[in-house]
């Protein structure tokens, strides 16, 4: 059996200052393009940390 989540997103809740907030990690930060094009990455890395991101191109 499989869950689906519905996630809620809003400009005035997560919009921060480098990027959209990602729901499920503080650090990560998403990114759109007008072509429909996105990306969810962390914009600053700490030393020896890994470097998760998600591209969903168009």
């Amino acid at each position: 059996m499989r869950l689906k989540k519905k996630w809620i997103y809003t400009k005035q809740e997560h919009n921060t200052i480098n990027g959209f907030a990602h729901h499920a990690s503080a650090k990560m930060r998403g990114f759109a393009f007008n072509n429909g094009a996105a990306a969810w990455l962390i914009p600053k890395l700490e030393k020896d940390e890994f470097a998760y991101f998600e591209l969903f191109l168009k």
